[in-house]
């Protein structure tokens, strides 16, 4: 029965039972309202199978309530890491440009005065962090003249790096038990405009997380500072104040985070410690020390040497042979990522190689610093990213307003580093924003000891270098 038709029979009946009543009339009064609540109740029943626009109640958990009001952040992609696996080796083209990019931004740093062994300050940044993001950042640009600039500083054009940067995000991507690294990139854009789809398709090719926020929103500012802490495993890593927000003027904020924490291939013993000093400072140092097979370049007036992680993972210290001697001024003109094989310790009358014995104490250490690479950008030609008028990041909005341009304000970069008996520990992120046992016998030794300052470079499985260092000050 149509339910219309139903309440009007229920009310029939209801007014039969008043007219029978006589003197118990309340009693049926009251029969007769709870007939009619539950014509209604029918009724409702009807529409909620019916209508798809009721108003109705429900209760909501905490968590639910906090995504609602938060709704505004939201991800744009999905990148699944739980199904990366290490995807080859990267071709020796790559590892070069990897490299020529490395030592100019070091050059540079230096000229600029960022990188200075004499403010007295540990000083560190990770020339792949500032790779990868520059590569993310050109999947953005649309102007030619942009783009051909970038090109030009990363040493390849974005197709021709395209195969090998995926395979670095892959093989930089591992957690066992002797270790971890990983490397995460990911562009936040505001909401006020839409996001162009494909810009979107390829960061997830590159394996770059893309979210829309509002820059001006306290909760969705800190959905990303969390999600930066997350990334580099240390919460409050960067605040607002660090990255300028809020700022209704930020149109996106592109960010590449480094966690590395890996043991020593040959650890450390506590036991082996010692105090000492250190050339330049007042009080002494904590050395560690142990002993391997390793290589080792004399290089003149300074000495280089490796130590191993796990992970196939190692470190590179250089270090002068006279404490007067200014390393980085010695280092000058030097290529800090070529080994001459014709200045390796390890080599017999014959010049055959030979093993090597490397006793090693190094101090231990903390370091903490930030970068700005404007300065060196624009000296490297990118000049135009940050032009206000160029709207160089032309693929990344569609639909732009008239006279709305994008492009960098920003590129910064922050780290942190220990040393010590158990292993390295790295936290990077680089931003940028737009309005890292011996056999028996007679065996050569050396023993080097980095008790003056020193430099070092810390490479992943690919040989690519995650951070360039100085220590000053242990």
């Amino acid at each position: 029965m149509p339910p219309m038709r139903r309440v009007s029979e229920l009310l029939r009946r209801g007014g039969r039972l008043v007219a029978r009543s006589g003197r118990f009339g309340a009693l049926a009064l009251f029969a007769a309202f709870i007939s009619i609540l539950f014509a209604f109740a029918l009724l409702s029943c009807s529409r909620m199978e019916n209508d798809e626009f009721r108003l109705y109640d429900r209760d909501y958990s905490l968590s639910e309530l906090q995504m609602i009001e938060k709704s505004s952040f939201m991800p744009l992609n999905h990148i699944d890491y739980d199904g990366i696996v290490p995807n080859g080796e990267i071709s020796e083209n790559y590892k070069s440009t990897v490299e020529n990019f490395s030592g100019m931004v070091y050059r540079l740093l230096a000229q600029d005065g960022q990188f200075s062994m004499k403010s007295g300050e540990n000083f560190a940044f990770s020339p792949l962090g500032l790779y990868e993001l520059l590569a993310i950042c050109a999947l953005g640009v649309e102007d030619g003249e942009a783009l051909a600039a970038l090109d030009s500083a990363l040493g390849m054009t974005r197709q021709e790096r395209n195969a090998d940067f995926i395979k670095s995000c892959k093989n930089d991507f591992i957690s066992n038990e002797h270790g971890t690294l990983q490397m995460y990139n990911a562009s936040f854009l505001t909401n006020s405009f839409r996001a162009n789809q494909t810009y979107v398709d390829e960061l997830t090719a590159h394996y770059a997380e893309c979210y829309q926020m509002d820059f001006t929103n306290e909760d969705d500012i800190g959905q990303l500072l969390s999600w930066i802490g997350q990334r580099v495993r240390e919460e409050g890593f960067l605040t607002a104040e660090d990255l300028g927000l809020p700022n209704e003027e930020t149109a996106a904020c592109l960010f590449s985070t480094l966690y590395f924490s890996n043991k020593w291939l040959n650890a450390f013993s506590s036991s082996d410690s010692f105090k000492d000093s250190f050339a330049g400072r007042s009080g002494k140092a904590e050395f560690m020390r142990h002993s391997y097979l390793g290589e080792a370049h004399d290089c003149g007036r300074y000495v280089t040497c490796y130590d191993y992680y796990r992970n196939g993972m190692k470190v590179k210290y250089f270090i002068c042979k006279e404490d007067e001697d200014d390393l980085l001024s010695v280092l000058e003109g030097a290529n800090l990522l070529h080994d001459d094989p014709d200045k390796a310790m390890a080599r017999d009358q014959d010049g055959e190689w030979s093993e090597l014995v490397i006793n090693l104490s190094v101090p231990k250490f903390k370091a903490e610093s930030k970068v700005d690479f404007i300065p060196v950008l624009e000296k490297m030609g990118l000049a135009r990213l940050f032009d206000a008028g160029a709207n160089s990041f032309g693929r990344i909005f569609t639909g732009l307003p008239d006279g709305a341009r994008t492009h960098l304000t920003v590129v910064k970069q922050k780290n942190k580093i220990s040393f010590d008996e158990d292993g390295t520990t790295i936290r990077t992120v680089t931003w940028s924003q737009m309005d890292g046992a011996a056999s028996p016998g007679n065996m050569k030794t050396v023993n080097i000891k980095l008790d003056s300052p020193f430099l070092y470079i810390i490479y992943d499985a690919n040989d690519l270098p995650l951070l360039i260092g100085s220590v000053v000050n242990p």
